[in-house]
């Protein structure tokens, strides 16, 4: 889920990386990759016009962000396993 409360599904996403600006020190966050084949799904569950191919979470909005990043990848990868 993104901080706006727009869900994207464990099974929807392809990727999960951590992103630091190359012109901020201080810009990192944590950005969630749909899979393509998802795009148009959450574009209509979001309500919005065009689909956004990742989802950005800033860790200046996050009290303990390295914590939470390690914590998402965890959880992704545990979700993320062959059935």
């Amino acid at each position: 889920m993104d901080l706006k409360g727009n869900k994207v599904y464990w099974d929807e996403i392809e990727d999960i990386q951590f992103f630091k600006s190359s012109t901020a020190s201080f810009s990192k966050s944590t950005v969630i990759y749909p899979h393509y084949t998802n795009h148009e799904k959450i574009r209509i569950r979001h309500k919005k016009w065009m689909p956004k191919i990742a989802h950005s979470i800033d860790w200046i909005l996050i009290e303990k962000p390295k914590e939470y990043h390690k914590n998402l990848m965890q959880a992704w990868e545990k979700n993320n396993l062959p059935k």
